[in-house]
């Protein structure tokens, strides 16, 4: 039998988190079954701001999950199941640009387990008004988009662009080495 270990913990832009288990399965909790069960007292805006190792979650404030309330409360999914889930690492208004006045929002994110594992993309206005759109990339075609650092740094994450830029990492390590700044705050 297994010794099961967590390898790693993703949060999700849906409140989410995504365990991913040493026997490669992958579990996911939801932010309201840990509040439901007192693992998590903090506010939402604290909520990807963590540490694991291979058997607990430890946020800021103390909160924590270990691996025997990970896998009472969490439900197993299958890779299909997640590869939609994402996570923002970056969100920002610029206006007024000469697009709007009040809502200029550029933003950017993350798909762990997509084959297209970054979003980048505008919202321009507000309600049926509105305009704007995304596109998903693979590193490399994303890298050949003009001025992709500068989106980065209009939707203020342009502290990821030293590891977009790595050619030493592959896709999923620069995902993870994102997530991992995320976790650790990095982004704020």
């Amino acid at each position: 039998m297994i010794d099961l270990k967590i390898l790693n913990v993703i949060p999700t832009y849906d409140w989410e988190l995504i365990f991913h288990m040493n026997d490669n399965t992958h579990r996911v909790i939801e932010l309201k079954d840990l509040r439901k069960n007192s693992l998590f007292t903090e506010s939402v805006k604290h909520f990807n701001t963590f540490r694991f190792n291979s058997k607990k979650v430890v946020w800021e404030n103390g909160s924590s999950i270990d691996l025997q309330n990970i896998f009472m409360i969490s439900k197993s999914v299958e890779l299909n199941d997640i590869e939609n889930k994402s996570i923002y690492i970056g969100q920002k208004n610029q206006a007024p640009t000469e697009k709007h006045e009040l809502n200029h929002i550029y933003f950017v994110a993350v798909y762990p387990y997509s084959a297209k594992p970054i979003m980048i993309g505008e919202t321009i206005g507000y309600g049926l008004g509105a305009s704007g759109g995304c596109a998903t990339y693979t590193f490399e075609n994303f890298k050949k988009v003009k001025r992709w650092k500068d989106h980065l740094k209009k939707a203020g994450c342009d502290w990821a662009i030293s590891i977009i830029d790595r050619d030493d990492l592959d896709s999923e390590q620069k995902v993870f080495k994102i997530i991992e700044c995320i976790r650790k705050g990095i982004d704020k």
